[in-house]
């Protein structure tokens, strides 16, 4: 028997009052006459997305961060059956990290949010969840499994480990339920874990060739890219492991995790995971780069820290020397202990879903 999905009213529709309608007010509108095909034909998509989704989506760049979308650190991420096998679950080390602090130190970035006047949304999880392969694991950082650029959001297919698949359904559910449009998923061979990638200028995206990237899913999101707007894709080959994880012989996959933006024109940097090539494309472009150190990178997860403003960040605490240089650089850094989260496998910009941004700064902008 099939089902009957019964649907709410879409809520910014609800501001329209059946009593305040106008037909004049329709775009295009000639008493007596049928619709102007001609002109509505050639409205661009982001003309209408307001009206058709309440808002205009969209956080690429590094324009003022307003609106976000996060999951908090639940049971679901010590599953007994992770502990059977820490190092096939990818945890730090070994350890399993401690739920409480965990969640702790995620409502201490919240708040910062918040203060930064930033819009909190958070997405849950069923407890115990199950995906296509036993116990899913990082929820916590399931709203870093998308790209929102102008327009709506691009989901991730991933291929790293076989415990984060399943968390895609979630993702679009809590996407649509926001109101946000869908325009495109990663689907056939191709792999491309877009939510790592990122964005250092509003025309700009940084991204990568790993285990997390391949060919066919650059192929697949760069048209998207391009109708968003973004002029130029960099692309990073990025050193990763063959068999070990453990220190330094398992490198990275991500690009978050050794590129961190400051500002228009100022990141940091982790050489030995990034490409010699990337790192002549910034100096040629102007930027300045602050380099991170392999024990703050390594304890800490420097490189990963998230961009409220041009010029003003959340960063990872312990990090102090890299703290210090962001800081003689003219940054605005606010610290945040995120040790125990790090433990778990990811860093502040992990745990971030961006969802709205204020068209910022270009490449070009870059002095």
């Amino acid at each position: 028997m099939g089902k009957t999905i019964k649907l709410k009213p879409f809520e910014p529709y609800r501001k329209i009052k059946p009593e305040d309608f106008r037909i004049e007010d329709i775009p295009f509108y000639e008493p007596g006459k049928p619709p102007r095909h001609d002109l509505w034909g050639k409205l661009d998509f982001l003309d209408e997305e307001e009206r058709l989704f309440g808002k205009k989506w969209g956080a690429q760049g590094i324009g003022r961060l307003q609106e976000v979308l996060v999951c908090r650190p639940s049971k679901n991420e010590i599953h007994p059956v992770f502990k059977k096998d820490p190092t096939f679950y990818m945890f730090y080390d070994g350890q399993i990290p401690d739920i409480e602090k965990m969640q702790k130190e995620h409502d201490e970035l919240v708040k910062i949010y918040k203060q930064a006047g930033v819009e909190v949304h958070y997405i849950e999880f069923p407890s115990s969840s199950m995906g296509p392969y036993g116990p899913m694991r990082w929820m916590v950082y399931a709203p870093r499994a998308f790209l929102v650029v102008r327009g709506g959001a691009i989901i991730q297919r991933s291929a790293s480990v076989p415990y984060a698949k399943g968390r895609e359904i979630y993702e679009m559910r809590a996407l649509v339920e926001l109101g946000c449009p869908i325009l495109y998923t990663v689907h056939g061979k191709g792999i491309f874990e877009i939510g790592a990638s990122l964005f250092i200028a509003e025309n700009l995206f940084f991204t990568g060739r790993s285990i997390a990237y391949n060919r066919d899913g650059l192929e697949q999101v760069t048209p998207v890219l391009q109708r968003a707007g973004v002029k130029e894709i960099v692309v990073n080959h990025i050193p990763g492991p063959l068999y070990s994880l453990e220190w330094p012989m398992g490198g990275t996959y991500h690009p978050d995790m050794f590129i961190g933006v400051l500002d228009i024109g100022v990141v940091l940097v982790y050489p030995p995971w990034c490409g010699y090539e990337t790192i002549e494309w910034l100096r040629d472009h102007r930027f300045k780069m602050i380099e991170v150190s392999a024990e703050e990178q390594r304890r800490y997860g420097a490189c990963n820290c998230l961009c409220l403003e041009p010029g003003k960040v959340v960063m990872p605490a312990g990090a102090r020397k890299t703290v210090k240089e962001a800081e003689k650089a003219g940054i605005e850094v606010i610290p945040l202990d995120f040790s125990e989260m790090w433990k778990a496998g990811g860093g502040i910009r992990c745990v971030t879903g961006e969802l709205v941004r204020v068209p910022g700064p270009g490449l070009e902008d870059i002095q």
